[in-house]
């Protein structure tokens, strides 16, 4: 088992520091328990929390398969990624510089929806 970042905050990288913070006085409910794990997995990463509405074990999100989720691919869009895909759309990525993130075709979808708009 991954260490819980809830106690080791000094080393949980930056992104995740600023979403713990932000919410680090808000009181335990249900509803506040609900914004920060969205906000978490946003950026990759996620924990849990019992019937006292209070979170722990906050670590990063396994991969499937590589590939990325929505909620992770439309807040990297945000960021200036941009989307491509291969002419037989049998591969869909997010990019910028030399990085790249794969997304599956449900996904590609959604996101292909999103910039359309």
């Amino acid at each position: 088992m991954s260490k819980d970042l809830f106690e080791d905050l000094d080393n949980a990288p930056d992104e995740l520091k600023a979403v713990v913070i932000k919410h680090a006085f808000d009181d335990e409910t249900y509803e506040n328990c609900k914004l920060l794990l969205q906000e978490c997995r946003a950026i990759g990463y996620t924990f849990d929390y019992g019937l006292d509405a209070s979170p722990y074990n906050l670590r990063k999100m396994p991969k499937h398969n590589g590939y990325i989720g929505f909620a992770r691919a439309l807040n990297l869009v945000n960021e200036g990624f941009k989307f491509r895909q291969d002419m037989s759309q049998t591969w869909f990525e997010l990019y910028k510089d030399d990085q790249k993130f794969k997304l599956n075709k449900t996904n590609a979808k959604l996101i292909k929806e999103h910039l359309n708009k």
